[in-house]
């Protein structure tokens, strides 16, 4: 929040200076503003990687700072080397009309671009106090084919520190139910086992089957999360992320992953950043990130059942586009296996272009609910000095976000 508040304070004196500047205070007194502005900005962004600069440097030049940090001069801005002179010498002649008027100009965009950093479009209820000890669900999703990593996945979660049941729903028939039984009857006694009984429905389905159950018992669950039965969380997994929760006052807070190759060791897949790349391109697996239960029944949050690819992205977007307040924690909690559609039979391009084609009407509609400004709170909120400098890549993920909001956003 330091980087926010440093800029909307920024913001504010140069909307003020302005003002003062066209209603004839000398413009010395300008030129320092201009340069006290510039200073906190520089040092807001110090040590966050050379795209932070950049994107910093690009605000600032909305309302008149260049790009290396120091104040524009004003015969650059005002195309009048008249007024250097006078500037240089202290004078205290009124701006001409043309100076004023562009002053008056620039007033205005800095007030407008304030308005859109400070404007809310949350459509969830203010954060509630999160309970010191948080009680949540892990919703794992299993078709029955791989029993032995469906108990480690659900052992994962019986491993935490904090309260967290596993809510395992069956996707398949009777027969299939009663052999995921089997398999969890020497786990804990307090597996929460639900049937997902449509098998004709896609991936999306049996996670719905889960949050109407977290619907329906909201009141003993504070948190969500989910898991795949070949997934696995580590330990410290609850604990960890529902401290952030707690702390950050969010709605949700998102991981670190290991991906779990067929063969080699671990590594990490994605790295993290602000909520608003969500816009661009998915970089949060479904198993790295907790949701408060309030967040997901306000927001009315579904997972797309005609949807075998891409239906976790596609429920993020809807808890961005809600305006939910997500937080990054930069600690590695969970682990994923990374597999080949293709080579296990279940690649189907016709069907993966229908859900990229969703995936995109999704992102558009989570831009129409979002002010233009959520892309500048959530950059400058992102601790980006926690994390190696972003590639070539990442920073496509961010452009193509503040693209679609420029393009798409209503306010």
């Amino acid at each position: 929040m330091g980087a926010l508040r440093t800029v909307a304070r920024g913001l504010r004196h140069r909307i003020e200076h302005y003002r003062k500047a066209a209603r004839g205070v000398r413009y010395r007194t300008l030129a320092r503003a201009h340069a006290a502005v510039a200073a906190g900005w520089h040092e807001a962004s110090s040590g966050a990687g050379d795209l932070y600069t950049r994107l910093f440097a690009a605000l600032a030049a909305a309302i008149g700072v260049a790009p290396d940090g120091s104040h524009i001069p004003l015969h650059r801005q005002l195309g009048s080397a008249a007024i250097v002179r006078r500037m240089a010498g202290g004078a205290r002649a009124p701006l001409p009309a043309t100076a004023q008027q562009e002053l008056g100009a620039r007033s205005r965009k800095a007030e407008i671009l304030w308005q859109s950093l400070t404007a809310e479009a949350r459509v969830v209820p203010p954060i509630a106090r999160l309970p010191e000890r948080m009680r949540g669900l892990c919703i794992i999703r299993t078709q029955g084919l791989r029993p032995g990593l469906l108990a480690q996945a659900v052992a994962s979660v019986g491993d935490q520190t904090v309260p967290l049941t596993p809510c395992v729903v069956v996707h398949g028939d009777a027969a299939c139910l009663a052999a995921v039984r089997d398999v969890l009857a020497p786990q804990r006694a307090d597996v929460v086992m639900l049937h997902a009984a449509a098998v004709d429905r896609r991936r999306g389905y049996p996670c719905n089957v889960a949050l109407d159950y977290l619907s329906t018992h909201a009141e003993a669950f504070d948190y969500v999360c989910l898991l795949d039965d070949d997934d696995r969380l580590l330990p410290g997994f609850a604990e960890r992320m529902t401290a952030a929760l707690r702390d950050a006052r969010a709605d949700m807070v998102y991981c670190i992953g290991n991906a779990l190759p067929q063969s080699g060791e671990p590594f990490v897949k994605y790295g993290l950043l602000p909520p608003i790349a969500l816009l661009g391109e998915n970089f949060i697996p479904a198993n790295a990130f907790v949701v408060t239960t309030g967040a997901v029944v306000a927001a009315r949050a579904r997972f797309a059942e005609d949807m075998d690819y891409l239906e976790d992205w596609d429920f993020l977007l809807q808890l961005v586009g809600a305006g939910l307040r997500a937080v990054p924690l930069f600690e590695t909690l969970c682990e994923f296996r990374v597999t080949d559609r293709g080579a296990q039979g279940g690649a189907d391009p016709a069907h993966d272009d229908r859900c990229r084609q969703q995936v995109g009407g999704g992102r558009r509609a989570a831009a129409r609910r979002l002010s233009r400004g959520a892309f500048w709170r959530d950059v400058l909120e992102f601790p980006a000095d926690r994390r190696a400098p972003l590639s070539a890549h990442e920073v496509r993920h961010l452009l193509d976000a503040a693209i679609l909001l420029d393009r798409e956003a209503t306010r």
